[in-house]
C-alpha cells in the first residue's frame, strides 16, 4: 500500500464526507506522564532519584543527555552507570 506525500489530499470515501472532524493529541501538553511508584524514597542508599521534565524529546535521548551531563556511561538502552 502506498500513501500520498501530502496527507491532506482528499481521498475517495465509500460513504461520503465525514460528519465531523477532530484532532487528537496534537500538542506535547497532551502527553503528560506522572510516574507514581507507590512508595516514598528513603533518601538513603546508592541510587540517585531525579525529577525530569522534558518536552519534544524521547526517553532514550533524554537519558543519553542526562548521562552526558552527569559524565557517566550509558548502560543498556537507557540506564546510567558511573
Amino acid at each position: 500500500m502506498t500513501f500520498p506525500d501530502d496527507v491532506t489530499v482528499v481521498l475517495p470515501r465509500a460513504h461520503g464526507d465525514p460528519l465531523s472532524a477532530a484532532t487528537i493529541r496534537s500538542t506535547p501538553e497532551d502527553f503528560i506522564v506522572i510516574e507514581d511508584l507507590g512508595y516514598a524514597f528513603s533518601g538513603e542508599g546508592e541510587h540517585v532519584i531525579l525529577t525530569i521534565e522534558k518536552r519534544e524529546l524521547n526517553t532514550l535521548r533524554c537519558c543519553a543527555n542526562t548521562c552526558q551531563i552527569r559524565q557517566c556511561k550509558t548502560y543498556g538502552s537507557w540506564l546510567c552507570r558511573t
